[in-house]
């Protein structure tokens, strides 16, 4: 017999959690963490030796504690290259939030670097300090439905060039 799916409550955390130790994000704004990150992974290109990603990095704030999503971070990629190989990360980094329950998935795909960030997110909509809005790609629906749906938002990126009218 089939059972009925629930969906996940996150709820705050509700318990007394002893520190045991500070961690150099500790208490850290998100211009604080940029800073940090770009320093300890100066001159190690997109992966350290051990083949750890050095683009994207994940923050868990109070806010996410409360409404079960986390800030994402990458390395923003200047596309004003010759050379369409070349991978030119800046020191700014592009940012959203995202629930839990996408993170691993979208974290996958850009590490991979089989997906831009901007397939998770509208990005016409960034601001000045690299915050772009999360736009669910819809892997819930159908596959027909999500097809229709990333191909409604590549015409509007399109659109958004000036490549079609």
């Amino acid at each position: 017999m089939p059972t009925k799916s629930k969906q996940t409550q996150y709820h705050p955390l509700s318990f007394p959690c002893r520190r045991t130790s500070r961690t150099p994000g500790t208490n850290a704004t998100i211009p604080n963490l940029e800073s940090y990150m770009l320093e300890i992974t100066r001159g190690l290109g997109e992966t350290t030796n051990a083949g750890t990603p050095t683009a994207q990095f994940i923050v868990i704030d109070e806010e996410g504690l409360r409404n079960g999503t986390v800030v994402l971070l990458e390395r923003h990629v200047d596309d004003d290259v010759d050379d369409e190989d070349d991978i030119v990360l800046t020191d700014k980094f592009d940012k959203v939030r995202l629930p839990w329950k996408k993170v691993h998935s979208i974290f996958v795909n850009l590490d991979l670097a089989n997906m831009d960030f901007r397939d998770f997110t509208d990005w016409q909509e960034g601001d000045a300090e690299g915050w772009f809005e999360y736009v669910d790609f819809g892997d819930d629906l159908p596959e027909k439905e999500r097809e229709e749906r990333e191909r409604e938002r590549e015409i509007e990126r399109l659109r958004g060039e000036g490549l079609v009218d």
